[in-house]
């Protein structure tokens, strides 16, 4: 009896180590704080944390390591909530994924410090930051934030934000000086949008207070914004199909539509010193007109914005390279 045991228990320790190599860790079921906050501290690659329909009182961290294939997930359902005074939910680990949860009355909702995270389908109420990203590579999903002082922010590389919803009239989506290479898609912002960064890709979101680009080289397509503005001494990329409704509190030219610029160019061949300024300095320094019809060449952005604090924008410089 004692041999069959004895293979019996190395049998069973090797389906468990062969179910978190492939991605099925334990599942572990928490009520308290305590419990939330102890499985965290020992949980393993692919383990899934499964918070019951209760309120969690407290701050929490996820400090250790999942993988990219086994990503250690706290999961709950719209009944679980975490209430907390300070930052909810930090993640200093990598390859975490938070979903189905609320978060409420915190300074942070979730500050995410480690690299590979993704937080999808959480519900923030009543609180300072949404969710603050300072690591590289985390991606957030259908996020909802209301009631807050600000939404999300960006402050590192290549992070991608989808289908998120920012109900507040703050800044709702900061990408801040210095990062690079990220995406933001089918984004619904009701507070401005601040791009400062550069090589960014921005596709199909609405911002209703406005888009405000201070950073280079980002491309552009299928956005809708009530007001934008785009540095002047370095390329913004329209690759078609948005609509900017009207000028915001930070505006000065918009874009030179397709064959405009090459007849205004023809116009001025004989002084030979044409740019998009000196001809709108001709035309009385008003701004042109959108057009209604998309465009899609490449063209050169208005370079300086000046904010609304009447304080001039300059373009920052991005000291990463996009693969």
């Amino acid at each position: 009896m004692g041999s069959i045991s004895f293979g019996s228990s190395i049998l069973s320790s090797i389906l468990i180590l062969l179910l978190v190599q492939n991605g099925y860790g334990a599942l572990r079921k928490v009520s308290s704080p305590g419990e939330l906050q102890n499985a965290l501290d020992t949980a393993s690659p692919g383990d899934t944390i499964q918070l019951a329909p209760a309120v969690f009182m407290g701050d929490f961290i996820a400090s250790r390591d999942g993988t990219e294939s086994s990503p250690i997930t706290v999961t709950g359902d719209r009944n679980s909530t975490i209430i907390s005074e300070g930052t909810a939910f930090t993640i200093k680990g990598n390859n975490w994924k938070l979903k189905s949860f609320k978060i409420m009355q915190p300074s942070v909702g979730v500050l995410v410090e480690g690299n590979g995270n993704s937080l999808e389908s959480l519900v923030f109420q009543t609180l300072g930051k949404g969710i603050q990203v300072k690591g590289q590579g985390n991606t957030i999903k259908s996020c909802v934030i209301s009631d807050a002082d600000g939404g999300i922010y960006i402050e590192a590389d290549r992070n991608n934000l989808h289908y998120n919803s920012i109900n507040i009239q703050a800044p709702s989506i900061i990408v801040e000086e210095g990062t690079c290479c990220g995406l933001l898609d089918g984004n619904v912002a009701n507070g401005r949008v601040d791009l400062k960064g550069s090589s960014y890709t921005l596709t199909n979101n609405v911002c209703n207070h406005g888009m405000y680009v201070t950073g280079c080289e980002n491309s552009f397509k299928g956005n809708v914004a009530n007001g934008a503005s785009f540095p002047k001494d370095c390329q913004s990329h329209d690759l078609g199909g948005n609509s900017y409704r009207g000028l915001g509190p930070n505006d000065t030219e918009l874009p030179v539509p397709p064959g405009q610029q090459q007849q205004q160019q023809q116009q001025q061949q004989g002084n030979g010193n044409y740019s998009p300024s000196s001809a709108n300095n001709q035309q009385g320094g008003n701004p042109q007109s959108f057009p209604s019809s998309s465009h899609t060449q490449r063209q050169t952005f208005p370079a300086q914005v000046t904010g609304s604090g009447g304080s001039a924008g300059r373009a920052p410089q991005c000291t990463c390279t996009c693969v």
